[in-house]
């Protein structure tokens, strides 16, 4: 381990990035001392290392990194932009790995040795991933991944996995160079006060804790099912935790239960009104076993005005969402509640609410050509603003009899370090405040557009990819690369590379299937993968298409989601394996039963042309007696 270094990137532009050695102490124990700039003084990091055998994961160690400012001014001030642990090995038989998005939109592909993850070219979708953080790499091999990667072992159906448990403070971003074996992590620090970066595992210690991560030992051949992984890794996640979860793992596991549903989105889009609505929810017959009407985007006069109704609802949501209970379905909201439009009435009458960056000017989070503007962030840290957003939501739960909110665009609370808090630090406060408001009143959260480690065990399901289209593939950008554009590929990409999280973290919703035939260009085939990918990776389907159109086959189709869904919990996750073929990946997605006997293998092609004996978009499945 005599490789190892720290590297730190200040956040003073005039100082020049800075590199020191670990140095062994002992078996498990490394130092460096890393000379500060300005006169800040001398900083002391000790990284440490601690095999998870005891835990029942011999294959895995805890790595912890510890910091103490020594002497200068630096003992009371935070000078780093980032920090970088260098030289981590990864396993010699890393075939592929992933490289895990910024955000739940972020399209998150398993890469190989020469593949080059390309950043977000389309303007108005900068803002909503890590173009403005990070600096891609464009060599072959050479990619990142935020809070997670896993890598495929060639030849096998198994994976090394390598994990952060400490992103409260901190988020922690895996930088990997298959070519050559290894994996560097970076901490992205910016905004930090020493003052508010202490842990409650620093109580006795004089020097303070950075971060933690899991990683794969690249020695142990033998590697555990993705399952076991998992569960310890957010077992650990809790112990590390700053902002506290407030219930115990075992009790959110409880409420990790299959769901479906109906949402207005993805036929109506924001053109809804009670007459369309009406007319959905004639559709839906209790054969459909439909647990949810959720009303999207659309009822509300502007973006931030939640409880101004737009003048397609004279009588408000209220003769809906009674019609909706009569016929024994749960009610859902949707709402973005961490941004506002720039001509909203929140905005001009509450103008201090608006996060505002260090020249004053408004943090844009984007501009949505339905919404007809920019829209801004909100300061979640305000005061007054979350007691505005507690009313909303008391009139939601209490008032319209709502007991599922959809919470939108939640990557607004962590567009930039404020208040001398990190951008982890805020998405993880703001997402914690959503989840106590929800539990607040017995409502279910739904989390979409979050920072995915501050949805990590802060909501009952999660959005893990992006809005599904009505196309294959998104032809708005013409030849632009994009992360995190609309895209039924992209997401079940992450449908597959992201359902290591489902029934760990949070329930994952991949988004709705599309079965309908009119007012989109999917074709049976394509429909067919997406509803068969949703149902066995995922734990809430949603659909939003007129149920009274379908016919047979699109009714064995619903019929098939809610038994692969039902069938599901005889199944475990053992494995997600990409494996490249010229230009083209393909997927292979291991489950084990629960007796440990017999299981399933699928294998998926998501690319236009066959792979490997697997016609373009569809995907195989077969049982397997072991794995």
């Amino acid at each position: 381990m005599s490789q190892l270094f720290i590297e730190a990137t200040f956040e003073n532009p005039q100082h020049f990035n800075r590199a020191a050695r670990f140095k062994q102490k002992n078996a498990d124990e490394f130092e460096a001392h890393l000379e500060l700039p300005a006169q800040l003084g001398l900083a002391a990091f000790t990284l440490k290392r601690e095999n998870l055998a005891p835990l029942g994961l011999r294959a895995y160690n805890q790595w912890s990194l510890r910091l103490k400012i020594l002497g200068g001014i630096g003992a009371s001030l935070w000078p780093f932009k980032w920090l970088r642990v260098c030289g981590f090995k990864l396993h010699q038989q890393a075939e592929n790995a992933l490289a895990n998005g910024y955000q739940c939109w972020s399209e998150s592909p398993m890469l190989g040795k020469q593949s080059v993850l390309m950043p977000e070219s389309f303007p108005e979708r900068e803002v909503f991933g890590d173009s403005g953080i990070y600096r891609y790499s464009q060599m072959p091999g050479h990619f990142h991944s935020w809070s997670f990667t896993y890598t495929s072992l060639e030849g096998t159906a198994h994976n090394a996995f390598y994990g952060a448990l400490d992103e409260d403070l901190f988020s922690s971003v895996f930088e990997l160079n298959l070519p050559d074996h290894t994996v560097d992590i970076a901490l992205e620090c910016e905004g930090a006060q020493l003052s508010r970066i202490r842990s409650p595992r620093d109580a006795a210690s004089d020097d303070q804790l950075l971060a933690a991560w899991m990683l794969a030992d690249p020695q142990v051949n033998f590697l555990p099912p993705l399952f076991t992984v998992m569960n310890l890794w957010m077992k650990l996640i809790r112990q590390h935790e700053r902002v506290a979860r407030r219930e115990s793992h075992e009790e959110f596991l409880t409420k990790l239960k299959p769901l479906r549903g109906y949402t207005s989105w993805y036929h109506r889009y924001n053109n809804i009104s009670e007459e369309t609505l009406d007319s959905d929810l004639a559709g839906i017959a209790p054969t459909h076993e439909y647990g949810v009407f959720q009303v999207d985007d659309g009822y509300q006069a502007a973006v931030g005005d939640w409880l101004k109704m737009s003048a397609k609802f004279p009588r408000g949501l209220a003769p809906v969402f009674a019609k909706a209970k009569d016929k024994g379905l749960e009610r859902g909201i949707w709402c973005a509640p961490f941004i506002a439009l720039e001509h909203s009435n929140v905005v001009k009458l509450h103008p201090e609410w608006v996060l505002k960056d260090r020249t004053g000017q408004p943090v844009v989070c984007g501009n949505h050509p339905l919404w007809g503007g920019l829209f801004f962030a909100l300061d979640t840290e305000n005061i007054e603003f979350r007691r505005h957003l507690s009313e909303v939501f008391k009139t939601y739960f209490q008032e319209w009899g709502c007991s599922f909110l959809k919470a939108d665009f939640l990557y607004a609370s962590a567009r930039i370090p404020a208040d001398t808090l990190t951008r982890a630090q805020r998405a993880a406060r703001a997402h914690q405040f959503l989840y106590d408001e929800c539990r607040k009143h017995g409502a279910k959260l739904l989390s979409c557009g979050a920072t995915l480690s501050s949805a990590y065990g802060r909501c009952e399901y999660s959005r893990i990819g992006p809005d599904v289209g009505e196309t294959w593939e998104n032809n708005e950008i013409g030849a632009s690369t994009s992360r995190e554009k609309v895209s039924t590929r992209a997401t079940l990409t992450n449908t597959i590379t992201r359902a290591v999280l489902d029934g760990v973290c949070f329930g994952n919703d991949p988004d709705v299937v599309i079965l309908r035939d009119n007012n989109q260009q999917l074709s049976r085939e394509e429909r067919h993968l997406l509803a068969s990918l949703n149902a066995h990776l995922g734990k809430l389907v949603f659909c939003s298409d007129p149920l009274q159109s379908f016919s047979d086959w699109q009714a064995e189709e619903l019929r098939c989601i809610r038994k692969t869904m039902n069938d599901r919990k005889e199944l475990k996750l053992a494995a997600v394996c990409g494996r490249n073929s010229g230009a083209e990946t393909t997927y292979q997605v291991v489950f084990q039963g629960i007796d440990k006997k017999e299981g399933l293998q699928m294998r998926v092609n998501l690319a236009d042309v066959a792979v490997d004996g697997i016609p373009p978009r569809t995907h195989d499945a077969r049982e397997i007696k072991s794995i």
